[in-house]
Parts: C-alpha cells; sequence; structure tokens
C-alpha cells in the first residue's frame, strides 16, 4: 500500500510539473515570435552599416599590434534555458586571458564566470558588469562605446563580442565576433565592391571618416547582437521546456506502468489470501 501511495504521489507531482513547463514553453513561444520581429527588422540595418565600414575600411590602415582584448559577452538573466549559458562562457574562457584582457558581462548568469575570476586575483577594476538588459533599456550599451573606443585608441585593446547567433527555431550558436580593429570579409567585400564603391564617394577621407562613425558602428552592432543573443535565450528556453515536458510524459507512462503492475499485483495478493482463508475454513 506504501508503495502505491508514493508511486501515486510521484505521478501527482511530475503532473503539476508538466503544467509549469507547457506554461513557460507558451511564454517563450510567444517572446521568441517577438523577439524574432524585432530582429528581422533590424537585421538589414546593422548588417548593411557592417558592409559600409567593411568598404571604407579596406582602404584605410589599421591598427596589427594589441596589448590584449576587451571581451564583451552576452548572458541571460534568468536560468532554464539549456545550455546557452555555459556555451557561452565555455567559448569565453577559451579565448580569455586573465593577465591582459579586460570584461563586459551583460546578463546576471554572467556572474557566476565573475566569482570565478575574483576568487583567481583577477582585478575587479577591469570588470564591467550589466545585471540586466531588457529590451527598452539595451540601447543604454551604447554609454560603454566611449569606453570601447577608449580601449580601443588608447589602451591599444582589440574589441571582440561574444553572443548566441541566431539561426532558426530549433538552432542556435555561440559566436564570436571581433568589433576593432574591424575584420574585412573578403568575401563580401568583392561581392559589394560594385554595389557600394562604384556608386559611393565618401566625404571627408576615409581615414577620418572612419574615426567618426566607429561610435554609430560598434552602437550598432551591439544593439544588434543583444537582438540576436535575446531571440536566441528565448528559443533555447522553449526547446528545453518542450524537452522537459517530453521527459515528464515519459516518466508517467512509466510510473503509469509501474503503478498498474504493483496494484494488480496487490489485488492478486488479496484474492489469494481470501481463497486461503476459505480453504482453511473447509
Amino acid at each position: 500500500m506504501a508503495q502505491l501511495k508514493k508511486l501515486k504521489e510521484q505521478q501527482t507531482s511530475i503532473k503539476s510539473i508538466n503544467k509549469i513547463t507547457k506554461a513557460m514553453k507558451l511564454v517563450s513561444t510567444a517572446k521568441a515570435q517577438k523577439a524574432l520581429k524585432r530582429l528581422k527588422g533590424y537585421k538589414n540595418y546593422y548588417l548593411q552599416i557592417g558592409n559600409v565600414v567593411d568598404d571604407i575600411a579596406k582602404d584605410v590602415l589599421q591598427k596589427k599590434t594589441f596589448k590584449g582584448t576587451t571581451f564583451i559577452f552576452f548572458t541571460s538573466d534568468l536560468g532554464l534555458v539549456g545550455g546557452y549559458n555555459s556555451n557561452i562562457i565555455k567559448l569565453v574562457k577559451k579565448e580569455f586571458n586573465p593577465k591582459t584582457d579586460k570584461l563586459i558581462v551583460i546578463g546576471k548568469k554572467g556572474n557566476s564566470f565573475i566569482k570565478e575570476l575574483i576568487a583567481k586575483n583577477f582585478p575587479k577594476e577591469k570588470i564591467v558588469f550589466i545585471q540586466s538588459v531588457e529590451f527598452s533599456e539595451a540601447k543604454n550599451l551604447s554609454s560603454n562605446v566611449r569606453s570601447l573606443l577608449s580601449d580601443y585608441l588608447e589602451k591599444n585593446l582589440k574589441i571582440v563580442c561574444v553572443y548566441t547567433k541566431y539561426i532558426s527555431q530549433i538552432s542556435f550558436e555561440p559566436s564570436i565576433k571581433t568589433l576593432l580593429p574591424i575584420e574585412i570579409n573578403k568575401n563580401n567585400a568583392s561581392n559589394n565592391k560594385d554595389k557600394i564603391s562604384s556608386i559611393t564617394e565618401y566625404e571627408p577621407e576615409k581615414e577620418i571618416l572612419l574615426k567618426e562613425i566607429l561610435s554609430i558602428y560598434l552602437e550598432s552592432l551591439l544593439f544588434g547582437y543583444y537582438l540576436e543573443s535575446i531571440t536566441s535565450e528565448h528559443t533555447s528556453r522553449r526547446v528545453a521546456m518542450e524537452n522537459a515536458t517530453k521527459n515528464g510524459d515519459d516518466m508517467l507512462k512509466k510510473l503509469s506502468i509501474a503503478f498498474n503492475r504493483e496494484r494488480q499485483a496487490k489485488i492478486t495478493q488479496e484474492i489469494s489470501e481470501v481463497i486461503g482463508g476459505a480453504e482453511a475454513l473447509k
């Protein structure tokens, strides 16, 4: 009887959890669709900004040696997102050099990496932690653009962004992108040569112009990578909740079989006891 009660309690518990995961899946689906709409509306803009800057930068001599790197990376504020945060942190750890590099960490879940670094005596002054970024506040990331330009122009640090690239409703991957110095994609450069260079004249000279538009370039790309990351986060959470619901359903099936077997064994035992008692009275 005790075993039946235990199995019944487990079934009730899993059913309750399944209700939560199903609700979270629906919420995440709605948020992912909303975030994807924002991303699609902005993506062409920030990609085109990148193409224009590439076209200018290919004729400008850029720095080639650096003292270190400033890493900007996006994590989520909430959990239940599968491997979303751990994959980003793994990529940062792979590239990060504590002796020379700085960090700008966006999202509460990046705090675990900060604590790990501080425990190893990494200087706190080389870390900027932005606890939470909502869509309405995301453009405030631009407040860090001045410090990024200072790191690049004055402190001779490379600027790198680590984010989660959105591919599809079931696919996304951690990605790393060097913002400064500007990496010229030779394939894109050749493809865009006729589209941009042949119809565009730049004033003032490209060297001066590039310095003037670096802040716009950084703001555009950082906001674009934020939108990619937030869309991937909601998608990752939807996938995680869908998998959790499926696992819960599988567990319910197994528990139901175990419960029925235990109940059948109990009934068989009781029938045997009744028959045995009746035989004893004869």
